[in-house]
């Protein structure tokens, strides 16, 4: 499923390695300030969790942001600029300060992003380009939070909010951080050097099986420990009712440290749910769901073309889900723990695997899987440019 991002043509996303910070009206907030002002933008259990870990969150803003700083040159009051690394398309890192700022570049564009109907159908929103909503910002200090609370690895520490004054919609802040690894997966894959059209052509030779078939490599780690690692952090947060959202579950927000997993991070979009008691069969079915189609878009892509054009689309979809549970990594690791999880809870284990086995004939199932796997149907419906651009 390709959805259009709406950045004005004048607007780089891919810019050089430094950019420059402006000072831009309007306030810098204590973290535990502008949380206590808002924490009722989220539910219940998020509150309580909040609540939970509050004296975790910074009491005051770091003394060397006396204002808010911004990418966005219009915005500039004119006092002297700052000099920082460019950190993906939207957020930029402060080297002298050790300090992250996320959402730093309001502009008047916003890009797509999918969320999920009542029957998993996909529906795609529009969210602001280059800075966070309020309520965003306090999902990622409600993650962060529900990080700190299972005792798993933080990879930053939210320690400030700005808001800038010039930008007249609730999308006006941006999250300052403390980072503590931030070395994104991305630059790790290894698909072996392979184009699209090489692999194509392999697809077609007698050499298909030496080359094609296999999940992408990590230069420098062993897949299976990073494979257990990575789904040792999912079923903690999904056991815990947490859920980082389809967007936010994206393979670029795996942070490692070395030859190894160090967490995960960006969770504007998370949310933690009650997690359903054995009775509750609607909300074990959508927990499992939610899981399996996040497991889905969190997975490793594949060195490998399947020509599905023969299949009607149903059958072809079905057909890429097997090929995924057979081949990749992720998914071995992780069902079973799914079901330990399940079985840990009082669930039902048939009615687990059932609903696991009908997460994969969803249509969101479909699109994730069209974009992991390489095959025939994507290729004919493929019409747009990405407008993803890598961390770093």
């Amino acid at each position: 499923m390709q959805t259009v991002a709406t950045i004005p043509q004048e607007l780089p996303l891919k810019t050089r390695e430094r950019v420059v910070l402006y000072p831009a009206r309007g306030r810098v907030h204590a973290l535990r300030d502008f949380v206590d002002a808002r924490i009722g933008m989220l539910h219940d259990v998020e509150q309580a969790l909040i609540a939970e870990r509050f004296d975790d969150l910074a009491a005051s803003a770091p003394r060397e942001l006396s204002m808010p700083l911004v990418r966005t040159q219009r915005l500039h009051t004119g006092a002297p600029a700052t000099s920082a690394i460019r950190r993906g398309t939207r957020s930029a890192f402060i080297p002298s300060l050790e300090l992250k700022l996320k959402g730093c570049r309001p502009e008047p564009a916003a890009f797509p992003a999918w969320e999920l109907d009542e029957q998993y159908r996909i529906r795609v929103v529009q969210i602001p380009f280059g800075v966070l909503r309020a309520e965003s910002v306090m999902r990622e200090v409600l993650g962060y939070c529900c990080v700190r609370r299972l005792g798993l690895t933080v990879t930053s520490v939210p320690v400030a909010v700005m808001e800038y004054a010039d930008v007249p919609t609730d999308a006006r802040f941006a999250l300052v951080s403390r980072l503590v690894h931030d070395h994104r997966i991305e630059s790790r894959l290894d698909c072996g050097g392979l184009t699209l059209h090489a692999l194509l052509r392999l697809h077609a030779s007698p050499r298909a099986s030496e080359l094609l078939g296999r999940e992408a490599g990590l230069t420098g780690m062993d897949r299976r420990r990073y494979a257990e690692a990575k789904t040792d952090w999912l079923i903690a947060l999904n056991a815990a009712g947490g859920f980082r959202g389809i967007l936010n579950s994206n393979l670029g927000n795996d942070v490692v440290e070395g030859a190894d997993l160090a967490g995960l991070c960006d969770f504007d979009t998370f949310a933690v749910h009650a997690v359903p008691d054995r009775s509750d069969t609607d909300g074990i079915r959508r927990f499992v769901h939610l899981a399996v189609l996040e497991l889905i878009k969190t997975s490793l892509p594949f060195v490998d073309f399947m020509d599905v054009s023969h299949l009607a689309r149903e059958d072809a979809c079905a057909t890429l889900a097997c090929y995924y549970r057979a081949h990749s990594s992720i998914c071995r690791a992780y069902e079973p723990k799914l079901l330990r999880t399940a079985a840990s809870l009082g669930w039902d284990g048939d009615l687990v695997q059932s609903e696991m086995d009908a997460a994969y004939r969803t249509q969101a199932a479909g699109e994730l899987l069209k974009e992991l796997i390489p095959n025939s149907m994507a290729f004919q419906e493929f019409r747009s440019d990405s407008w993803y651009v890598a961390h770093g």
